[in-house]
């Protein structure tokens, strides 16, 4: 009875070389290809964490860009494809100050003409974990997440992000010839915004400081940088929250008026959907108020 001589085999370090190899051979291949034909087709993300990666890790491939948005959930709902504006790119991530958006713009090479930054939330701080993620570097390959399988499948199933535009195209006409949704909000959303805690006052001065400095970074940089108070519903911007906000940021840009676009928001049309977060009809109405104070402004 023969039996194998497992000690004549592949050694360890021979298969090591060989995945190695491969992994390698499949990323190269991988950037080339989306180089050469565009960006790949994508899934529909399947939770909004894997959602923000995908969003962060395309503007981190290419971060030219005319405008870039950065915020919360809030912002987030501005959606880019609604702008008639060319070149706008919206990275704002739910659950993230927009400290972090900002940090994660200022370390690429390439700026923005234009940056708006949501100043609707000052108790979150910077999340420099994250940020650290998305620092330029020939050995980060974070941003890439090349996913064979995901990649492959989304060829068949998913959408090219010209795609994605044509889709948001067609369902302009149709969302805004719709009446404005009718006011019906749960008293329930307004009790984490109802006070501030002592300690919550503290971050929230020190980050209020924090955006100016790097707005101020970034304008020195070339960028022009603007603070946008989202609408929001009248019981929360009565809220002591939301008070708070707007006197701790009014402190801090007291000596640099410039960084404020303010917007007349025209708000009879408005509506939320849960006293914060736009609706899709709201956020184009508050899309197309923003670009034409840019434009009042002579910074597009």
């Amino acid at each position: 009875m023969l039996l194998a001589d497992f000690s004549q085999g592949p050694t360890t370090q021979h298969w090591l070389s060989k995945v190695i190899l491969t992994a390698t051979f499949l990323l190269v291949s991988s950037v080339l290809a989306d180089k050469a034909f565009g960006p790949f087709a994508q899934l529909i993300p399947l939770t909004t964490d894997e959602e923000t990666e995908n969003t962060i890790s395309a503007y981190h491939r290419n971060p030219a860009a005319k405008i870039i948005l950065v915020g919360s959930s809030l912002t987030y709902r501005l959606t880019q494809q609604y702008f008639r504006v060319p070149g706008v790119k919206n990275i704002a991530m739910p659950g993230k100050s927009a400290l972090t958006g900002m940090q994660i713009v200022s370390e690429q090479p390439v700026l923005p003409k234009v940056l708006l930054v949501e100043a609707n939330i000052l108790n979150w701080s910077m999340d420099e974990q994250f940020t650290a993620r998305y620092r330029p570097s020939i050995l980060n390959a974070t941003a890439l997440r090349i996913r064979p399988i995901r990649t492959l499948l989304a060829q068949f199933l998913g959408w090219t992000p010209a795609e994605m535009e044509d889709m948001y195209r067609a369902r302009l006409s149709a969302v805004m010839s719709a009446p404005p949704a009718p006011r019906t909000l749960p008293s329930s959303v307004y009790e984490d915004w109802a006070r501030t805690n002592s300690k919550e006052a503290e971050d929230m001065r020190r980050n209020a400081a924090d955006f100016v400095a790097l707005a101020l970074q970034l304008q020195a940089r070339g960028t022009k940088v603007f603070f946008v108070s989202l609408p929001i519903a009248n019981e929360m911007a009565s809220s002591q929250l939301a008070i708070d906000t707007q006197e701790d940021f009014r402190q801090a840009t007291a000596m640099h008026q410039e960084l404020l676009l303010d917007v007349n928001f025209e708000r009879s049309e408005l509506r939320w959907t849960d006293g914060a977060h736009l609706d899709e009809r709201s956020a184009i109405l508050v899309i197309r108020q923003i670009e034409s104070t840019l434009k009042a402004r002579k910074a597009i």
